[in-house]
């Protein structure tokens, strides 16, 4: 059967140039176009083998009718084959009496009443749980042709070791390797703004990305050690300086005032129990010291509305961010606290020094407590502040003022129209 019809990939090319193996694993980054070439191998098997018997299997049921099993009638309408498709249980046959059978990963019991199977294929196997993998290969037995199996994923978001991956380590001759940049028919935008989401150099872009599988055990980690250079960088005292306020929340009793330029954090300040009076106090001495592009103050719960009030009343560079509010990039980003947060760490790894004396571990140790994830409408997120908490033992009040100091918000309100400027120029009309 002749497939000039269906547009492949290099990486596509090599995975049905091993048409026989007994066993191929592609991992590979998002959006490579694995699916696809899962289903264009199984479509040929089925028609090259008369009576072939085979289990096919997606992680979820929505994945199994919307995803695989389109792509599957696609390519035989795209390729004239003819095939009927039973929709009640997802039961595809050829007209050589070839039979796909095909199931979820939510229902590994499912596969229990299938025998004399040839074929196993599951997309996503990562994602698919052990049990269903185990009850699929015990299934290929008895069957006409020498078993074969196919395996397909992106490396699981977050986890670091399954039976996919360790597939994948112990059978290194089998692995077809491709990322998300391999797929040429996938545009150019497309793929920036994977770049984007993911955050260029993180391990999640590393592994969700490139499709790499890690030996570490933060995976969904927004910074590692590695990425901080420490790089003195002396900038003036009055350039672009920003100040980022994390205000203490009911019944705890930190605040944190950070103060830093374009490439290192200047000053930071820790106040326990203080009051609205004392904040503002700290904060008035350093507005009377430099000249502050602009503050971020820490609005969640409310607590910050009482120094902006005051503060507004001679300042007006400053804004009041609840960290779930949406972000400036609402299409990539889940909330405006993964926003900030990705934002600080890419300086960071651009060079940005967080060393800041007696507070430097403090801060190393907030910022890689921080977990990334992939949230159901495709966004990048942050998990939860308490999530953090559990993990570090402690709030992360001093990542949190660093963060809030790289706010999309306040940057755009230092970059309104400077009226100081005009009226000193007038002269010059």
């Amino acid at each position: 059967m002749s497939t000039y019809k269906l547009k492949l990939s290099t990486w596509q090319e090599q995975f049905l140039s091993r048409f026989d193996d007994p066993l191929v694993i592609a991992m590979t980054g998002i959006s490579a176009g694995k699916t696809r070439v899962l289903a264009i191998w199984i479509v040929l098997q089925s028609l090259q083998k008369k009576g072939l018997r085979s289990i096919m299997i997606a992680q979820t049921y929505r994945s199994l009718k919307l995803v695989l099993i389109k792509e599957i009638e696609e390519i035989c309408q795209s390729l004239n084959i003819k095939y009927t498709i039973h929709r009640s249980d997802f039961i595809i046959t050829f007209e050589n009496g070839s039979t796909i059978y095909s199931f979820s990963s939510e229902n590994p019991t499912a596969v229990l009443g299938i025998s004399e199977i040839d074929v196993l294929l599951i997309d996503e196997a990562a994602y698919c749980n052990e049990i269903i993998y185990n009850y699929s290969k015990d299934r290929m037995r008895g069957g006409k042709y020498k078993p074969m199996t196919r395996l397909i994923s992106s490396p699981q978001n977050g986890d670091v070791s399954n039976y996919f991956s360790e597939l994948v380590k112990n059978n290194p001759d089998k692995v077809i390797r491709a990322t998300a940049f391999d797929n040429p028919f996938t545009s150019q935008d497309f793929k920036d703004e994977l770049v984007e989401r993911y955050g260029e150099g993180s391990n999640l872009y590393r592994q969700q990305i490139l499709g790499e599988i890690f030996d570490v055990e933060a995976v969904d980690a927004i910074i590692n050690e590695v990425d901080f250079k420490n790089i003195a960088q002396h900038l003036s005292d009055e350039e672009e300086l920003r100040i980022g306020i994390d205000m203490a929340g009911q019944g705890e009793d930190r605040t944190v005032i950070l103060l830093r330029n374009q490439k290192q954090i200047l000053k930071i300040i820790e106040l326990n129990k203080a009051d609205t009076h004392e904040v503002l106090g700290h904060v008035k001495q350093l507005l009377n010291k430099h000249k502050i592009e602009s503050i971020a103050i820490d609005n969640t719960g409310g607590f910050g509305i009482g120094i902006y009030d005051l503060l507004k009343i001679t300042y007006n560079r400053i804004v009041l961010v609840n960290f779930a509010e949406s972000a400036i990039r609402n299409d990539i980003y889940a909330n405006i606290r993964t926003e900030m947060y990705i934002d600080a760490v890419k300086e960071i790894r651009a060079g940005f020094n967080v060393n800041s004396g007696e507070h430097t571990l403090c801060l190393k140790d907030e910022l890689k407590a921080q977990r990334s994830f992939i949230n159901n409408r495709g966004l990048l997120a942050l998990k939860s502040k308490d999530d953090v908490k559990l993990r570090l033992g402690r709030s992360p009040d001093i990542s949190d003022a660093l963060a809030l100091s790289f706010c999309k918000k306040s940057v755009e309100l230092a970059q309104d129209i400077d009226i100081d400027s005009i009226l000193a120029n007038l002269d010059t009309f």
